[in-house]
């Protein structure tokens, strides 16, 4: 009989890797930042504006996946 265990860890450091970069700063976008044109700005909503349905540009998404930690068990005969 063979018994292993399995450990996987991604972002060990959790560092917070920018996957929606703000075009104006180059950076993620942190709250007061200048954003382009055609973002919603958040300091300035109008509810009558359309766009104003989308997605802010503070949405978590604009970082990549957090630390993750993935164990399991294999037992082989």
């Amino acid at each position: 009989m063979r018994i292993s265990w399995l450990l996987e860890i991604t972002n060990v450091l959790n560092y917070r890797n920018t996957q929606i970069v703000n075009p104006v700063t180059g950076r993620a976008y942190e709250a007061g930042d200048n954003v382009p044109q055609n973002w919603r700005d958040p300091r300035f909503v109008d509810p009558r504006d359309p766009r104003s349905s989308n997605l802010p540009p503070d949405d978590p998404a604009r970082y990549l996946a957090p630390r993750h930690f993935l164990t399991g068990v294999s037992i082989g005969f």
